[in-house]
C-alpha cells in the first residue's frame, strides 16, 4: 500500500497517562469524525524493524498527529521520532 491511506498517523508516548489517553479519549474522536487513523497497535506490522513502521506510517498517512506531553519531549524515543 503506497500514498495516503490514512488520515492521520498518531504519535504519542507510550505510558501512562498519556497511553490511555490516546487509546481511549483522542483516537476513538478521531474515528468518530469519520478519520482513518494509521495506529501503532493496530496498524504495525509484527516482526519488522520500528523505524521502518515508523517511516512508513508517516508515508501513508495525510498528516502526523504528535500527542506532545512532558513525557514525550523528555522520552529518548522523541529522538528518533524526530528523525
Amino acid at each position: 500500500m503506497t500514498g495516503d491511506a490514512y488520515d492521520v498517523f498518531v504519535s504519542y508516548r507510550h505510558l501512562e497517562p498519556d497511553k490511555s489517553w490516546v487509546r481511549k479519549t483522542s483516537v476513538p474522536a478521531l474515528e468518530q469524525a469519520g478519520l482513518t487513523i494509521f495506529f501503532d497497535y493496530r496498524c504495525f506490522r509484527i516482526g519488522y524493524p520500528l523505524i521502518t513502521e515508523m517511516s512508513r506510517s508517516v508515508e501513508q498517512s495525510r498528516c502526523t498527529v504528535a500527542v506532545l506531553t512532558p513525557a514525550y519531549l523528555e522520552g529518548r524515543f522523541a529522538d528518533l521520532v524526530n528523525i
